[in-house]
Formats: structure tokens, C-alpha cells, sequence
């Protein structure tokens, strides 16, 4: 098993309704709204992230992360296993808007 679950992927059409949330309500909004369908140990797993040039993220700090593709009209929420608040905060956690 992976360390991230990978609990929503969705391109074009599928992408709409998530990228329209982030750009009207924000990306707190849009997390907080994928958040309903994720079912713990019931999505892909999968051990590193990577991410290309053109991705946005926002990290909420309580283990979900959106990842999003303006332009490629896509998007990803993905929830770390393995997250560890008290670890993340010794580390200099940052909530909030990641890679770019």
C-alpha cells in the first residue's frame, strides 16, 4: 500500500465544478467540498508526488492536498496516510498555497 490515496481525479467536464469552486470560493472551499468523497482505504494508493510546472497546490494541514491544471482543466484530491501533524509543525508546516 501506498502512502497517498489518491481519492479524486478529474479532467475537462469532470473538473468544472472543482476549478469553479477554487476560482469563486477558494481553495479551502474546494478541498472542503472533494473532502465528502473520501472513503479511507477505499482509493488508489500510490508512494511519491510529483507535480509538473503548471500545478497549483494547496496543502490544508490535516493530510488532504488539492493539486490543479487551470489550463489542462484538471483536478486532484489526494490524502497523505502517513500525515503527522505534530511532525509537519516541528517541520515548519504551511497551510495554504503550495507550488507556484
Amino acid at each position: 500500500m501506498g502512502r497517498y490515496e489518491s481519492v479524486i481525479v478529474a479532467q475537462s467536464e469532470n473538473a468544472y465544478e472543482f476549478l469553479d469552486i477554487i476560482e469563486v470560493d477558494g481553495e479551502e472551499e474546494a478541498l472542503e467540498y472533494a473532502t465528502q468523497w473520501h472513503y479511507p482505504g477505499e482509493h488508489e494508493t500510490f508512494d511519491g508526488l510529483e507535480y509538473s510546472s503548471d500545478t497549483r497546490v494547496f496543502e490544508r494541514g490535516d493530510g488532504y492536498i488539492i493539486t490543479w491544471v487551470p489550463n489542462l482543466e484538471m483536478f486532484e484530491l489526494i490524502f497523505d496516510t502517513e500525515f503527522d501533524r505534530a511532525e509537519w509543525e516541528e517541520m515548519g508546516g504551511v497551510t495554504g498555497k503550495l507550488g507556484w
